[in-house]
């Protein structure tokens, strides 16, 4: 048996296989707990976007949001105090617009106290398209007592269309003006004119005068909305 040491190119092929096999697994582990072993770029880790471009975007992006964020704030800001599209107030009925219509012009011949007030009906027009002047879908009325004269402006809810198919119809008051000048139109109530004195007493002289008389013409009980 000699004693001179092996020679390690004499190894069995398998030994050389199994320690390079070993270093890339050594590698492969330090890769992944310390990171590269040697200086790289920094991708970005999902879009391979470089890393100051993805700085860049994600700068963009606030800015972008930001952006956003002021221009909603100033809608709000710009639409908080315009009201909205409610009524005075609404008064339904189970019957057809037609019908409504017919009783309505029909209290307003028969009561002394109500007049149809043509005078600002004749407003209406280029100058101001807030009603319509055709008498189907907005009336002007006066409603006169001993101790003053209230002005309305009535309005049909809906369209044409939505007249020939639904089988209730409504009219509300989207304006009056009371005695002293005094006016409320639909949709101005961001300070809470609808519920103040002028909504009130008007509200009041109208049901009295008007839709008490409107239900027992169309022989029916309305509905408030």
């Amino acid at each position: 048996m000699s004693n001179r040491m092996q020679d390690p190119v004499s190894l069995p092929p398998s030994s050389g296989y199994e320690g390079l096999h070993s270093l890339k697994v050594a590698l492969a582990a330090a890769r992944l707990y310390h990171g590269p072993l040697y200086p790289t770029a920094s991708p970005c880790l999902f879009t391979g976007i470089p890393y100051l471009a993805r700085v860049s975007r994600i700068i963009s992006a606030i800015i972008m949001i930001i952006r956003l964020v002021l221009f909603l704030s100033l809608v709000v800001i710009l639409f908080s105090g315009c009201g909205d599209a409610s009524a005075l107030k609404g008064y339904r009925y189970h019957t057809t617009k037609y019908r409504l219509e017919e009783a309505v012009m029909k209290v307003i011949r028969n009561n002394p106290s109500v007049v149809q007030d043509t005078a600002t009906e004749n407003t209406w027009g280029p100058s101001n398209t807030a009603y319509s002047k055709d008498g189907r879908h907005d009336i002007a009325i006066l409603v006169r007592t001993p101790q003053a004269v209230t002005s309305y402006v009535l309005t049909y809810l809906g369209n044409e269309t939505n007249w020939k198919t639904q089988s209730d119809a409504e009219i509300f008051i989207s304006q009056l003006r009371d005695k002293d000048g005094n006016s409320i139109r639909q949709g101005e109530n961001e300070n809470g004119q609808f519920s103040g004195k002028t909504a009130k007493d008007g509200i009041s002289l109208f049901e009295t005068v008007f839709i008490a008389q409107l239900d027992r013409e169309l022989h029916l009980p309305h509905q408030n909305d």
